[in-house]
C-alpha cells in the first residue's frame, strides 16, 4: 500500500481532542453560550442515582464511533494506492502484428501441450503467449482471420491485455475459410501509420487461400513497398491430420483430412518483404520457430519505467463517513442527552 499524500496523517495530532470529556472544541464554543439548568432544590440525591446501562455505553460507545470515522477519513485523505504494474518507455520500439490463422482446419489435433493431444490453435495460443511476454519493449497487435479479417487487438504496450485476446481465441470465429491476401492487407492497415524504426507481421496458417479478395502475392508486394517485413510461419504435417468428431451414434471418432498448405506462396511473402519462412510440423518446432523470430527482431532497449497506481481512497472515504453519520444518529436518538 502506498500513500500520495502521507502528510494527512499529521491530522491523527488532534485525535485526542475527539474523545468524550477532552473535547477542548466544544468546550471552547460553549463558552460564549448560556449553559442550560435544570433547577432542582438538592444535587445530592442525584449523585447517590445508579447510572443505567444506556448512560455508560453511552460515552465509549460514541467516543469509538467518531474516533475511527476520523482516523478512516484521515486515511482516505492520504490517498492509499495500490500498484497497477509497471509501465515501460521503449527507445527504437519495434512493432509486430500477429496475424493468426483461425480457420476450420486449425481444429486438427496432430500437435501435442504438456503431453496430451490438442489442436493447433490451442498449441498456436500456448507458444504466441510466452512468445509477447518475451517481448518487452515492443508494441503488439493480434490479427485473425478465416473468411473474414478482425483486429483482435491493436497494437499496445499492454501485454496484460494483449495475452486475454490470445487465450481467447477460438477456431472458426472468423468463419472455415482462410482469406490470406485480405489478412494480410489488414495487418498493413493497422501498422502502416504508425512512426516506427521496425514494422513487422508474423503471418501464421495452415491452409491456402480458399477466400478474400486480395491476392497474397500482390499483398506482398505492397507490404514491400510500405518496408513491412513479413515473417510466414506454414504450419502442420505433410500427412492427412486427424480431427475429432462424432458418429451418428453420438461416439466421439477421429477422422483423418487432407490439409494441403500452400509453401511456395507462403516463402515468396516471405522474399518479397525481407521476412523468413518458417515450417513447423509439431509444437517443439513451433515453439523454436518464435524463438528464431525473436533472435531476427531484437527487443528493444528499455530506456526508463515508472509503476501505475489505482487509487484505494473510497472504501476508507465511505465507511468513515457511514460512522460518523451512525454516531450522530445515536447521539440524537438512542444516546440523546437532556439538557
Amino acid at each position: 500500500m502506498h500513500f500520495d499524500t502521507p502528510l494527512a496523517f499529521l491530522l491523527l495530532l488532534l485525535l485526542p481532542f475527539l474523545t468524550e470529556g477532552s473535547n477542548v472544541l466544544t468546550r471552547f464554543l460553549r463558552i460564549s453560550k448560556k449553559p442550560s439548568h435544570l433547577r432542582l432544590s438538592s444535587q445530592a440525591e442525584l449523585f447517590s442515582l445508579p447510572q443505567s446501562l444506556r448512560a455508560r455505553v453511552r460515552g465509549p460507545l460514541l467516543t469509538s464511533l467518531r474516533g475511527l470515522a476520523f482516523i478512516l477519513l484521515v486515511v482516505a485523505l492520504a490517498r492509499p494506492q495500490t500498484i497497477a504494474g509497471m509501465v515501460e518507455a521503449e527507445a527504437n520500439g519495434r512493432d509486430i502484428m500477429m496475424v493468426l490463422d483461425t480457420s476450420g482446419s486449425m481444429k486438427a489435433i496432430d500437435f501435442m501441450l504438456d503431453g496430451k493431444q490438442t489442436t493447433r490453435l490451442d498449441a498456436l495460443k500456448h507458444i504466441v503467449a510466452d512468445f509477447v511476454d518475451a517481448r518487452r519493449g515492443d508494441r503488439l497487435g493480434l490479427i485473425v482471420f478465416g473468411d473474414e479479417v478482425f483486429t483482435q487487438c491493436p497494437l499496445t504496450l499492454d501485454h496484460r491485455v494483449l495475452k486475454e485476446f490470445v487465450v481467447g481465441l477460438e477456431t472458426g470465429m472468423a468463419g472455415s475459410g482462410t482469406a490470406l491476401g485480405d489478412a494480410i492487407a489488414i495487418g498493413l492497415k493497422r501498422i502502416k501509420g504508425i512512426e516506427s524504426d521496425s514494422k513487422v507481421l508474423v503471418l501464421v496458417t495452415d491452409g491456402m487461400r480458399t477466400a478474400g479478395q486480395l491476392d497474397p502475392k500482390a499483398a506482398a508486394q505492397i507490404a514491400k513497398t510500405l518496408n513491412v517485413r513479413i515473417h510466414t510461419i506454414g504450419i502442420g504435417g505433410t500427412k492427412a491430420a486427424p480431427f475429432r468428431s462424432k458418429n451418428i451414434f453420438g461416439v466421439e471418432t477421429v477422422q483423418y483430412r487432407e490439409v494441403p498448405l500452400d509453401e511456395e506462396t507462403l516463402k515468396h511473402i516471405a522474399s518479397v518483404t525481407g521476412g523468413e519462412y518458417f515450417r513447423a510440423q509439431d509444437s517443439v518446432q513451433l515453439k523454436q520457430v518464435y524463438k528464431a523470430i525473436d533472435t531476427l527482431e531484437p527487443r528493444a532497449e528499455i530506456e526508463e519505467s515508472f509503476v501505475e497506481y489505482e487509487e484505494r481512497f473510497l472504501p476508507f472515504l465511505l465507511l468513515g463517513a457511514l460512522l460518523l453519520f451512525l454516531g450522530e444518529i445515536l447521539s440524537l436518538s438512542v444516546f440523546a442527552v437532556l439538557p
